[in-house]
């Protein structure tokens, strides 16, 4: 083969190469695939992005704000003067909140970075858009090979333009569509094409068989905010963009963006990639749109409120399209990580929690999430708002929330509400938070909660390990709750069982001091306990807190506390009252049941009592009375396979300690100057009493204390009631 050959092949091959890619950089309509690329897995990826280095550069000083701003917005449309550094393949879904970071700074940016910014946020249909030049080859992109070069070369000799009169409206006039057209000279001939107009086409058709303008509008009641004269015409316009360009780096998953005008105005557009493939299409025209819609509200656009912003955006495809399921590929993000707040931002967290309206949704109605977009009037966040609205507030649906993100058997709410019945698997009992916690012999065991950030929960779960094989262990509590729920009125816990046999379920033990099991019982007898422990507060942290879990040999136990009104002898003033407060917990001492005995609970018991009395100071007439709280922690012993028990019902109980505990009492005559006090921690008195057996049955029993067993301190008050202690099974 001669050179002249070989070079006139060359340059064919050249001309070939350089036609496709440049065919395929701008298709035409008689051009364009039907083979899309589709976004897959790639929508959701959390692997990092240039946007990820730049914010790098920030925080570590390298750069300032309106520099890492820029480089922000250079990164999205792929500016090719971008320094390279931050550069990557990876792109975000949407723009990962650099617009929403620009809106909020936007006061704080000097001018020089708004002049800078500004060819990024003119539409399309302007000359001096960053999107009309770089098409135009006003901007040249990086070179990466030679053949690149070729294609582009074509595209620059020839303008491209999105035309007023040429876009594509919706059938309810609504909604514009802008296509670009490319103007050449072939042969001789002026020649104009469409381009994407095939794309264009398929949005028009999806809008008018979706209806999603008029559905919400239906849902909110409000249009999107006017944008004058921008686009000509009033309507919300689309554009749609070459992939290479506009949040389209070439290879990446950017599907669209919706842009606010002129970088800060209420009003905006949207941009999307012209090779989505249908069912992003659809799905991903509806969440920019329902950008627009939510620029009509007072929610703030900041990056702290992105969890609302993105959220709802991306329920609004399921809204829209039940059955795409394209919102479902965030969940991962979201539901395994419950240590992070509602409104925490990055990987993805924000798209996913669009599983809260989605909650809100079916739990009360699609109404709620209008309620709260018009409560943000004001000060304009959507926590507050949400707080304010929901019936009960966070206080009463967290707690539900935190439990429908278990999303296991039998807690599935998510499938069961989810149209498609494809909701995924994801589960808060899979994440980093979990702690799986181990029960083995008898005894009592510590188990810490961690600090719990506002919004948050923790998942702890319990099995019951028997390594002798003996099932020596017959009994289950699970105490000292209010160690954690105490610490506020916003903490709260959920325990699904799961017993050995039977069908599984969930309770509430929010209230509750304990909570135990008795593994002689059928739907008791579990493999596995799960709690989750919630905090509903949208500012405050709940600290770290431990409870316990027990084990015995027993079934029978007697755990129980009550608050009551007493009305001391000593009163001062008319009607004065104090408090009394006991905690009970007791149980059966190993092997003390005899053989024979009637009933299991007839054995040796051991019952501490925790016990506080509480008086609020007094005057009157000159006599006056400091507040004083009585505090007495007794452990009783008692025998109940003695004789007696069966024969008359009495038993003796013994105080093996009691603790006397107070800072001290006086009543003083302010008159004559005479006082009367009870010393600080003044010894107690404590002498072996009969305790009252009735009530027996195989499933336990009542045992009635004469009040003074706990405290013997003389009868200085009466009593509403006398204390009744239960043993249960």
């Amino acid at each position: 083969m001669n050179k002249k050959l070989a070079l006139a092949i060359i340059a064919v091959l050249i001309i070939i190469v350089g036609a496709g890619l440049y065919l395929s950089f701008f298709r035409t309509e008689n051009t364009e695939t039907t083979k899309a690329d589709a976004l897959n897995d790639q929508r959701y990826s959390t692997e990092p992005t240039g946007l990820d280095l730049i914010q790098k550069a920030l925080n570590a000083g390298k750069i300032d704000l309106d520099t890492a701003l820029i480089y922000k917005v250079k990164f999205l449309f792929n500016d090719p003067t971008l320094p390279k550094e931050y550069f990557t393949e990876n792109t975000p879904f949407e723009d990962s909140g650099a617009f929403t970071e620009i809106q909020e700074n936007w006061d704080k940016l000097s001018e020089e970075t708004k002049e800078t910014l500004k060819p990024y946020f003119l539409r399309p249909d302007n000359p001096e858009s960053y999107i009309s030049k770089i098409m135009n080859g006003d901007i040249k992109a990086s070179k990466t090979s030679f053949f690149e070069i070729v294609g582009r070369a074509e595209a620059y000799d020839r303008p491209i333009s999105y035309k007023t009169d040429t876009g594509l409206n919706t059938s309810d006039g609504k909604i514009k569509v802008w296509y670009p057209e490319k103007k050449e000279t072939i042969n001789g001939r002026e020649q104009i094409t469409k381009l994407y107009y095939g794309t264009s086409k398929k949005i028009v058709a999806n809008l008018n068989a979706d209806q999603a303008y008029a559905q919400f509008v239906g849902l909110l009641g409000r249009v999107p905010p006017s944008d004058g004269n921008l686009g000509a015409d009033g309507k919300t316009d689309i554009y749609v963009v070459p992939t290479n360009y506009a949040l389209l780096n070439i290879g990446g998953a950017s599907a669209g963006v919706n842009v606010p005008d002129n970088g800060n105005g209420k009003s905006s557009f949207i941009l999307l990639r012209e090779n989505l493939d249908d069912r992003n299409l659809k799905t991903t025209t509806v969440h920019e749109l329902f950008h627009s819609f939510q620029r009509a509200f007072e929610c703030s656009i900041t990056r702290n409120n992105l969890w609302w912003i993105e959220g709802t955006a991306t329920w609004s495809e399921d809204f829209i399209y039940p059955k795409e399921n394209t919102e479902q590929g965030y969940v991962a993000n979201f539901i395994p990580k419950p240590e992070s707040s509602l409104n925490k931002s990055g990987d993805n967290f924000e798209y996913g929690a669009y599983v809260f309206p989605f909650y809100l949704s079916k739990t009360y109605d699609r109404g709620i999430i209008t309620k709260i977009f018009e409560g943000c009037a004001g000060n304009g966040n959507p926590l507050d708002s949400a707080d304010r609205i929901i019936d009960g507030g966070f206080k009463k649906n967290w707690k539900e929330f935190t439990l429908w993100n278990y999303n296991r058997k039998p807690i599935l709410y998510y499938k069961n509400a989810d149209q498609s019945k494809t909701f995924p698997n994801n589960s808060s009992e899979s994440g980093a938070n979990t702690e799986n916690n181990f029960i083995a012999g008898l005894g009592e065991s510590s188990y810490t909660v961690k600090e719990l950030a506002p919004l948050t929960s923790q998942v702890l779960t319990f099995s019951i390990v028997d390594d002798q094989g003996d099932g020596e262990v017959r009994r289950v509590s699970f105490k000292s709750l209010k160690n954690f729920t105490g610490k506020t009125d916003k903490a709260a816990i959920k325990a699904i069982v799961y017993p050995k046999s039977g069908e599984p379920y969930f309770e509430d033990w929010t209230d509750k001091e304990s909570r135990s099991f008795c593994l002689d019982k059928r739907n008791e007898d579990f493999e596995k306990v799960v709690l989750i422990f919630s905090n509903a507060d949208i500012k405050n942290k709940i600290g770290a807190a431990d409870i316990k879990v027990k084990t015995a040999t027993s079934c029978f136990e007697i755990s129980q506390g009550e608050t009551m009104k007493i009305k001391p002898i000593f009163a001062v003033n008319p009607g004065y009252v104090g408090t009394l407060r006991y905690q009970a917990e007791g149980s059966l001492n190993k092997d003390s049941v005899p053989a024979n005995a009637k009933y299991q609970y007839l054995g040796k018991w051991k019952v501490n009592v925790n016990y506080l009395e509480q008086f609020p100071p007094q005057r009157l007439y000159g006599i006056s009375a400091s507040a004083v709280d009585l505090a007495y922690d007794h452990v009783l012993e008692f025998d109940l396979s003695a004789d007696s028990v069966l024969k008359d019902g009495t038993f003796e109980i013994k105080t093996a300690k009691g603790d006397f505990k107070t800072p001290g009492w006086e009543i003083r005559n302010e008159i004559s100057g005479q006082s009367v006090n009870v010393p600080q921690n003044a010894t107690n008195w404590d002498v072996a009493q009969k305790g009252v057996i009735t009530e027996m049955t195989e499933n336990g029993a009542k045992i009635t204390l004469p009040d003074f067993v706990l405290y013997n301190s003389g009868g200085y008050r009466d009593l509403p009631h006398s204390i009744v202690l239960e043993i249960k099974k």
